[in-house]
């Protein structure tokens, strides 16, 4: 039988700094939309750059380790600001079943913390502002806790031509992943006209015509 590596558990201490700049894209797929997630971090910031694929909407948000570690320190489960990313990291990445990552409204945001509250009475309306605010929930999950992260990100007014820029690199960053994806299964020696390459060819010539 084929020995099937355990997932990563995320340790318990790490180096307070970044070993270098870290820049990431992950596709996620969330209460029915699709998003691209683009992560920057060094060893004194996080950058979070949140993109809905279908209407083009875009949130991002910068924040400072002490803000990170800060937020940490609130939930009652204080991390390094460099575990945090390593944390959000294997979280996007589906590294590790401790850590997960969701992305939700202000009013969904609530309603989480009415139910870990217990609390069942309505919340008062935000302001306007607020309403179109994500929030991406980082998610640790121990054998006898469950803490929540929140990392709020703020609407960006994009103009035509910037959102149709975004959405072409989009694209072209997909078509290439495809592309990528399709090369790796035809050299794996698996045959060229499986239903599994037809179906990746098929994308990737979609996301060319795109």
């Amino acid at each position: 039988l084929k020995h099937i590596p355990p997932r990563k558990e995320i340790p318990a201490h790490r180096p307070s700094g970044l070993a270098a700049r870290r820049e990431m894209s992950f596709q996620l797929h969330l209460h029915g939309l699709s998003y691209e997630l683009r992560v920057s971090a060094d060893d004194g910031a996080l950058h979070l750059d949140l993109e809905e694929h279908d209407g083009g909407q875009l949130w991002m948000g910068d924040f400072s380790a002490q803000y990170v570690e800060e937020i940490t320190r609130k939930t009652g489960s204080f991390k390094k600001f460099a575990l945090f990313v390593q944390m959000l990291e294997a979280a996007l990445g589906d590294e590790s079943e401790s850590v997960f990552v969701d992305v939700l409204t202000y009013a969904d945001l609530q309603a989480l913390k009415s139910r870990k509250a217990g609390a069942d009475g309505a919340c008062a309306a935000p302001p306007a502002p607020t309403k179109d605010k994500r929030y991406v929930i980082l998610t640790y999950a121990s054998q006898y806790d469950r803490v929540h992260y929140p990392l709020p990100l703020s609407p960006e007014g994009l103009s035509e031509p910037q959102q149709l820029q975004r959405v072409v690199a989009r694209l072209q960053r997909e078509n290439a992943e495809l592309r990528s994806r399709v090369e790796v299964i035809a050299e794996s020696g698996q045959a060229v006209a499986s239903p599994g390459i037809e179906v990746l060819r098929r994308q990737a010539a979609d996301a060319q015509r795109e």
